[in-house]
């Protein structure tokens, strides 16, 4: 199966909850792509030692996940680029 999740927090223990699940739905042999929107784009800069969201992230992408994120919701771009009504934070 296919499976897309759209991540849009940088909330430790939901974003650590969602790469859990995609992880696991790699392991169940699914195709799954995580997609980063709004917040949710910035998951790599949470710190927290009860929820690992870094580590987590790793363990999905070597189990062969897909990491996609919004150009515009990036911390790398612009304060032009952020003007998508869609991704506004």
């Amino acid at each position: 199966m296919k499976l897309s999740i759209v991540l849009s927090t940088d909330e430790a223990e939901t974003a650590f909850n969602v790469l859990r699940l995609a992880d696991f739905a790699l392991k169940q042999g699914d195709q799954v792509k995580l997609f980063l929107l709004g917040k949710g784009a910035e998951f790599d800069q949470i710190q927290d030692p009860k929820f690992d969201v870094s580590d987590q992230a790793k363990t999905f992408l070597t189990d062969g996940g897909t990491i996609l994120a919004c150009g515009t919701s990036s911390s790398s771009a612009t304060p032009a680029d952020r003007s998508c009504a869609r991704c506004q934070r």
